[in-house]
């Protein structure tokens, strides 16, 4: 188990890499943009093209793995769902809703809206 000091330096390395992916946006068709995201992706493991062909259990599960918390997974999801991969954004708004301690209107407007 991570003692609080790791988890802390673990969460703030997960905030900045949500918080790269935000900032980048998605330009398929600009090399340079999918490098620079394929960059940030591999900090948790990923590249696009392997965030496209995982299934979303699969994107639940690796996301668990890198220990992302509700508010991490959300802010995913909504990334997801800007990237036009709307499966995988219901599937994480799904997984919040029925596995954390606290129903969220927010995710559900979220959900009807994909």
């Amino acid at each position: 188990m991570l003692n609080k000091s790791s988890k802390s330096e673990e969460e703030r390395r997960i905030e900045s890499i949500v918080a790269k992916l935000s900032g980048i946006g998605l330009v398929i068709n600009d090399q340079q943009n999918m490098t620079q995201l394929n960059e940030v992706l591999s900090g948790i493991g990923l590249t696009y093209d392997n965030l496209v062909d995982m299934t979303p259990e699969n994107l639940i599960a690796h996301l668990d793995r890198f220990h992302f918390n509700w508010e991490h997974m959300q802010q995913m999801a909504d990334l997801l769902a800007g990237w036009a991969l709307p499966d995988k954004a219901r599937a994480l708004y799904t997984h919040i809703q029925q596995n954390s301690k606290v129903f969220s209107f927010e995710i559900m407007t979220k959900l009807t809206q994909l």
